[in-house]
């Protein structure tokens, strides 16, 4: 647990989870600062939903697929390799036998119309509503995790990579975030367990089919997630790359794991495209204390 520095601002947490993608984005106050994240968050301007720009603005499209699970469902986001675009990458995974949705496509609704659930319908509904927005940054809708007891979630990010890949170093800036402690183990440590979170992170040659990196969350039945050893990190060796590209994707998936979505900004390592930004931007560190209740 670290040292609280935000003031307490209320947000409605949804504990039957739907993730959907192009969200009513709750606004928040006040103008966030654009560099490092500060001790004491100023008020962030009002944000404007997301579709009053357009559901197909590139730096708002993320590639997802839903997948019925035995547990219920599994959502997976795609993160383009570098010089790929998100229509290629839809394309490329296509042919691979993903069936991916559509640009501008919720999951929460692809997932309500296959249950043909009223109340999961209902559901993603009130998490869209909820969904937070603080300047670039944008929260991934209906992926918060539970502090279970503890002041703060904490999340462990059990690393299977190899050291071509700085999971390591990634997990440290975001343990700079207020309201979720996110900590470093080797996997063979285990998950500790106690009410902590755990994200399998791995690395392999999962072939060109576009992505550099996807995390996936998965859900039982009923749209909850199961998100103590549900949720996985991969990270591709096929595009190769430098070691910022590494960073990058890195610092992205982990973003992603810890509940945040694309940030519109070239500044974030959570940018759609994938890059040679090392770091989170003060708005990915800003937000997180509104997702998680301060």
């Amino acid at each position: 647990m670290k040292v609280r520095a935000f003031t307490a601002l209320a947000v409605t947490t949804i504990s039957l989870a739907i993730a959907t993608g192009v969200p009513a984005y709750a606004a928040s106050a006040g103008s966030a600062p654009t560099t490092a994240p500060a001790a004491s968050a100023p008020a962030a301007p009002a944000s404007a939903p997301d579709t009053a720009r357009g559901q197909a603005a590139d730096e708002l499209d993320t590639v997802y697929e839903v997948v019925k699970t035995a547990k219920g469902y599994a959502i997976t986001v795609f993160d383009p390799a570098a010089g790929v675009s998100n229509a290629q990458l839809r394309s490329e995974l296509a042919k691979a036998g993903h069936k991916v949705l559509a640009k501008g496509t919720n999951p929460g609704d692809a997932i309500a119309a296959a249950s043909g659930s009223t109340s999961v319908t209902a559901t993603a509904a009130a998490v869209s509503t909820s969904c937070q927005a603080y300047g670039t940054a944008r929260e991934w809708c209906g992926h918060r995790w539970a502090a279970n007891g503890f002041e703060d979630p904490a999340v462990y990010m059990l690393d299977h990579t190899s050291s071509a890949w700085p999971v390591s170093a990634a997990t440290n800036t975001w343990y700079q975030a207020q309201g979720i402690d996110a900590y470093y183990r080797w996997y063979t440590n285990g998950c500790p367990g106690g009410g902590r979170h755990c994200v399998h992170v791995y690395n392999a040659y999962y072939g060109a089919t576009g992505w550099a990196g996807l995390t996936t969350w998965g859900t039982d039945s009923t749209g909850d997630y199961d998100n103590t050893t549900n949720v996985t990190v991969k990270l591709n060796d096929t595009y190769g790359g430098t070691a910022a590209n590494h960073r990058n994707v890195a610092c992205h998936e982990l973003g992603h794991a810890l509940g945040l979505n694309h940030n519109t900004s070239t500044g974030s390592c959570l940018y759609y495209m994938q890059g040679t930004t090392l770091y989170p931007n003060s708005d990915d560190f800003n937000i997180l204390p509104r997702m998680y209740g301060y």
